[in-house]
């Protein structure tokens, strides 16, 4: 399933409950290992705290990854489509700004992406 067309409002939610989790994530490694143990001996393994903070965090960041990824590629192909619509200059000027303000891991998955649709 593709986690496709989130409004940017909401990309910036996700990236806020990403911090969150990172914020929970350091504060639990401020606990002592003694009290993090008694913790984890506490409640089921799969329902510790320990756990849930560490699984929240998983899923925030697939799904913001995912979400940008695929917004990335929505952006290409406008900016494409530019250029093959005559706006050439705005069209590439759009995608240089992409490749130079993007993590270059998510800009060389979406351009596969993109490439893999056009076949």
């Amino acid at each position: 399933m593709e986690f496709t067309d989130i409004p940017e409002e909401d990309l910036e939610h996700l990236q806020e409950i990403r911090s969150l989790f990172e914020q929970l994530e350091n504060e639990m490694a401020r606990i002592s290992d003694r009290t993090r143990t008694k913790m984890l001996d506490y409640h089921t393994e799969k329902h510790t705290l320990n756990h849930c903070i560490e699984q929240g965090k998983e899923s925030a960041d697939e799904l913001f990854e995912a979400s940008i990824e695929t917004n990335l590629v929505g952006k290409l192909v406008i900016a494409l489509e530019q250029v093959l619509n005559g706006d050439g200059e705005d069209g590439l000027d759009d995608i240089n700004c992409l490749r130079e303000n993007t993590d270059p891991a998510f800009y060389k998955a979406a351009v596969k992406q993109l490439w893999r649709g056009s076949r």
